[in-house]
């Protein structure tokens, strides 16, 4: 089987988005699928994108033993706490090493379960749509969960749903009714629930935006993250739809953000990028915003409610669906910011091996999203001691760093070719650098075992 490695180091969006938590944040029997390195394509690939490397062999299925001895061999000096690890063979599903147990605080790797359930419940084309109806008398904006829903038209990948092309077609409409004046409304109805966590402290709001169908530059008031958000998310878009609407030459009168019942007819709408690119978008620069839109459109596909209780419920269905052991799982959100969050390592190792098989092609986007050690996303500042360079351009992984809270999960090549999934995960730790820094040795350890 003609399998490939990946080669290159950068991707459109450019340099990672900091950590995402409160204090430091990071932000069956499955064969291997040839194709599982592609880069994204549901949009054209942007410059610079990782290359397939075609290789003839899969290489060696790495001894337990002695891929046990090397993972042992990391020191865990200073670290403490409570370690929970797994490695599995990605061709086969075999565990090659088990450690501890869990569940887990996963922190931002639990966005892999977010992946995992957007994918399955909506396919990795799916868009959704902002849209403008007209009502009445009323011309009503209606939120439709494009977390990536920009006020200006923009370039570059991925494409983005743009708000200013949403007015130029509403004027347009406007025009064609004869209407001199347009009195707006809002629908953001699409969603439930509370908008903010319980789970989540204060502090946590410059990593995070209130959850809301409707929001604009995902609520950035710098457009930077860690950085001021919008407190009225929805309120902020209308305001800045009305603003488009005048620079398009169109007089509006009330402006009214609460919420429009009933329907009419759609007169402009917009689509968001593909649910396969906001998947890679959410772990390549760990997208605390994607990712509780995207555990909620899973919820409202499975029909649960778009709430943090509906992403509950459609994770642990879609699992169970996919044949994947859940004991203990409990997910509170879908960023990982909650520390009511918890999982096992080897739930992660199964679901990263799915992806990566050809049974799992559905999947794909979970690991071509994935951050590469040392280049791109999350992980382009990591695997810089001595002791992790093995790691360097093979690790592919989703990182997660709350307070005394780190892991590490996704795949690598071997020295000998094999592909394997990995997850590793440290609880309670004392030293959070230190802890940060045995997960990419460790991760490396992995990587270079020729054994």
């Amino acid at each position: 089987m003609v399998v490939g490695v990946v080669a290159g180091s950068s991707v459109a969006w450019g340099r990672p988005a900091l950590y995402a938590t409160g204090l430091l944040v990071d932000g069956g029997s499955p064969t291997v699928d040839p194709d599982v390195l592609r880069p994204p394509q549901p949009e054209p690939a942007p410059p610079g994108a990782p290359t397939l490397l075609p290789t003839a062999e899969e290489g060696e299925v790495p001894s337990p033993e002695a891929l046990a001895e090397r993972l042992r061999a990391v020191s865990r000096s200073g670290i403490g706490g409570r370690f929970d690890l797994s490695v599995v063979d990605a061709a086969g599903g075999a565990e090659l090493y088990r450690e501890g147990g869990g569940p887990s605080i996963p922190a931002s790797t639990q966005k892999i379960l977010t992946g995992v359930a957007v994918l399955h419940e909506l396919g990795a084309d799916h868009r959704f749509t902002t849209s403008v109806e007209r009502r009445g008398a009323r011309w009503v904006l209606v939120g439709g969960g494009d977390p990536l829903l920009t006020g200006d038209t923009v370039g570059g990948y991925p494409a983005r749903g743009s708000l200013e092309q949403l007015a130029q077609q509403t004027s347009e409409a406007v025009e064609e009714a004869g209407v001199t004046e347009v009195d707006l409304g809002l629908d953001t109805d699409l969603f439930a629930g509370p908008a903010w966590s319980p789970d989540w402290p204060e502090n946590y709001r410059d990593q995070v935006t209130p959850v809301s169908a409707l929001v604009v530059d995902q609520g950035r008031l710098a457009g930077v993250s860690p950085g001021p958000r919008e407190d009225r998310p929805a309120r902020a878009a209308l305001d800045r739809f009305a603003e488009l609407l005048e620079d398009q030459g169109v007089e509006v009168g009330d402006v009214d953000d609460r919420s429009a019942d009933g329907s009419g007819t759609t007169v402009a709408e917009v689509p968001s990028a593909p649910v396969g690119v906001l998947v890679e978008r959410m772990l390549m620069t760990s997208d605390n915003d994607v990712a509780e839109f995207l555990l909620r459109h899973a919820a409202l596909a499975a029909g649960e409610p778009a709430s943090f209780e509906g992403g509950e419920a459609v994770v642990g269905a879609v699992l169970d669906e996919l044949g994947i052991d859940d004991e203990g799982r409990r997910t509170r959100d879908g960023s990982g910011l909650s520390r009511e969050n918890r999982l096992s390592s080897e739930t992660l190792t199964a679901v990263v091996g799915l992806a990566l098989s050809e049974e799992g092609a559905a999947l794909r986007p979970l690991v071509t999203g994935l951050p590469v050690a040392g280049a791109v996303g999350s992980l382009s500042g990591r695997f810089t001691d001595p002791d992790s360079g093995a790691g360097l351009g093979e690790v592919r992984a989703k990182t997660g760093s709350l307070r005394q809270t780190n892991s590490l999960a996704g795949y690598t090549r071997t020295a000998d070719g094999r592909l394997v999934a990995f997850a590793l995960l440290v609880n309670e730790a004392e030293n959070d650098y230190a802890a940060r820094v045995w997960l990419d040795r460790a991760a490396s350890a992995v990587s270079s075992c020729g054994c």
